[in-house]
Order: C-alpha cells, then structure tokens, then sequence
C-alpha cells in the first residue's frame, strides 16, 4: 500500500491487487485491479494479466456477470489474441456451477477458432472426454439389447 502511495506504478498496483487476492480479500483486489484498468489502459504486456485476475476475483466474490463481462473484454484485447484465454477460463467457470453444456460449448469454440492454441489440449481432453462418455453409453446399451440373447460362458 505505502509504495503505491509514494508511486503508484502498473507493477506496484498489480502487486498490491494480486496481494490482497492472495490473503482472499477479493474486494480489495477487484478495487486495486479496476484502478488499474483505468489508470494504465495502454500496459499491453500486463493488462491481459489483471483481467484475467479481476474474472477470477469476480468469480470468488460470486460476481458471475462481472465475471463474464471481463472475460468478454479479455477475449477483444490485442485484436482477438487473447480470446482463446477468455474462452478457456469462460468454460472452467462454467464447469465450476455445473453447466456443462455451456463449458462445451466454449471449448468447441476454442478447439475449432484455435487450434495452435496452448489451451487446445485441455479443449479437445474435455471434448473426447464428452464424446467417449457417450458413445461410452451407446455402446452400453448395445450390450444390454445383446445380452437378452447371449449366454455366459461357464466359467470353471
């Protein structure tokens, strides 16, 4: 705090914001992350950073549209190149409240928008994951439908 007083700089403001973060003050951090959003616009190198910080403290706070809407602004920064980061952390949160649906959605978005992406790994872990569970299901109803006519080898 004393040394954003003295100066406040972009790294002495995030440092305090990712402080308070971690001692799960979150409505500080919000605060020291906000302030930094309109004080230094134009820190390319760090602001994807604090958005990303100020969703996840959103989240904690139980803030879902807030939340989002950072995601949202996340996703347009640098013309679009930090939106597979959005659209990642859109799905974990939406795992997170059990909507799965929309989690895959998200990651379909991803896998399909961004395949050099290094999120796509998780992407396509959780779409195959998805995919086998229900072929997963197919095929389990396949057997029972075999099993009425098949007799079970006697075991000795």
């Amino acid at each position: 705090k004393e040394s954003v007083k003295v100066r406040s700089s972009a790294t002495s403001l995030f440092y305090l914001g990712n402080c308070y973060y971690k001692l799960g003050d979150y409505g500080n951090a919000i605060k020291e992350y906000k302030v930094f959003t309109k004080e230094f616009r134009g820190e390319d190198e760090i602001l994807p950073v604090v958005y990303q910080k100020l969703a996840s403290a959103y989240i904690k706070t139980g803030q879902s549209k807030e939340a989002l809407s950072t995601l949202g602004e996340l996703a347009l920064m640098s013309g679009g190149v930090f939106k597979d980061t959005a659209l990642t952390l859109e799905a974990r949160y939406y795992k997170s409240i059990g909507e799965s649906a929309r989690e895959l959605e998200r990651y379909r978005e991803l896998a399909s928008q961004f395949p050099a992406s290094s999120w796509f790994p998780e992407a396509r872990a959780r779409i195959d994951m998805e995919e086998s569970g229900k072929s997963g299901e197919k095929k389990e109803e396949g057997k029972e439908e075999k099993g009425k006519d098949t007799v079970e080898p006697i075991k000795k």
